[in-house]
């Protein structure tokens, strides 16, 4: 395998002019427009590139899960098996929202972004790629928590080249702050 030309987005982002930080910005939303074009397998699930489990190592920390037949079967994987209503309001309203299944990357931070000057050479780690609900990418990238303070710039950018569904973040943040509940495999 060969290395992607061009420096880690996540080295250069701070110091980069408003102006360069924006062509980087548009490559990316064009980039996530045409993923998301990718039409999912038939049916609905919830699954990897290859039509089967998907990691998502906000489910847990063994490996692949899934694939889920559909967005309630995944949300119940999220919540730990536990229902709805011992999660708070804001998990329980976005989480009862149906999405539309979008192909998404779904690890999409500065460390897994190459440029060289302002354009991008290369999306990283497609590892947990896979078909999820519309809302995942966003969740994803404003949520990661290995964010440092240098990086915290990056969240509003975030915005103009991802569909936004800031209810759904808020939700996801609720649930990652439980992160460390016991996990527990849905069949």
């Amino acid at each position: 395998m060969k290395r992607a030309p061009g420096q880690c987005l996540a080295e250069i982002w701070p110091d980069l002019p408003y102006e360069a930080k924006l062509i980087i910005v548009e490559q990316l939303a064009q980039y996530i427009r045409e993923i998301r074009s990718i039409p999912p397998p038939k049916g609905t699930r919830i699954c990897s590139v290859l039509g089967g489990p998907i990691r998502n190592f906000r489910m847990h920390d063994d490996g692949d899960t899934g694939p889920f037949r559909d967005e309630a079967h995944l949300n119940l994987q999220l919540r730990r098996q536990h229902p709805v209503e011992d999660r708070v309001a804001i998990v329980a309203v976005a989480r009862a929202k149906p999405h539309p299944l979008v192909f998404t990357h779904s690890d999409l931070v500065p460390r897994n972004i190459m440029v060289q000057g302002t354009a991008v050479t290369a999306i990283l780690d497609w590892e947990c790629a896979g078909w999820y609900p519309a809302h995942t990418e966003y969740c994803m990238a404003m949520n990661w928590e290995n964010w440092n303070l240098a990086l915290e710039e990056w969240r509003p950018w975030v915005r103009l080249f991802v569909p936004v569904y800031e209810l759904e973040a808020e939700a996801d943040k609720t649930m990652l702050s439980q992160y460390f509940i016991p996990m527990q495999h849905v069949p």
